[in-house]
């Protein structure tokens, strides 16, 4: 069963050191809405963050509703990997308490969603994966550099 999991901001300020695709969490007025499912891709286990963003594209799975609204999607152009030996100290379990009504509704469509269709959400994280790393133009331009976070993430200490 897939969870929602918040990222800490320091993990995501130093990966912002080596590539400037990781997205931003933190603005002036607010924190962006950041949660995100782990995802295990190339002996690594991936967060791929949940945005509101919901126009369909080829590196995103769209996360819907029961009457099949756009919610969300999952970015997986932004996915990065979370160092397994600390990952307690870098992500943290999404607390939907803390969360009012509303989106403690919300979250609960999006995540039976997810666990619904883990399966698709899996193979199009890898197909992204392999597609960025093996150079493909667009891919390029629009995803962050896999590898490089890959040998990063290694070396992070909180």
């Amino acid at each position: 069963m897939v969870k929602f999991y918040d990222i800490d901001e320091k993990y995501i300020d130093y990966l912002k050191k080596f590539d400037s695709k990781i997205p931003n969490v933190r603005y002036v007025s607010n924190n962006k809405f950041v949660t995100g499912i782990l995802l295990s891709i190339s002996n690594y286990e991936y967060y791929a963050p949940v945005s509101s963003f919901n126009i369909k594209q080829r590196t995103n799975f769209i996360i819907r509703d029961y009457d099949n609204k756009a919610l969300s999607s999952i970015r997986f152009c932004f996915m990065f990997p979370v160092p397994t030996t600390i990952k307690n100290k870098v992500l943290t379990l999404k607390d939907f308490s803390k969360e009012t009504t509303q989106n403690q509704i919300f979250l609960r469509k999006e995540l039976n969603y997810v666990n619904r269709n883990i399966d698709k959400i899996l193979k199009q994280a890898k197909s992204v994966y392999e597609k960025r790393i093996s150079n493909q133009q667009t891919y390029i331009i629009n995803c962050c550099d896999f590898k490089l976070l890959e040998e990063k993430c290694k070396l992070y200490i909180p």
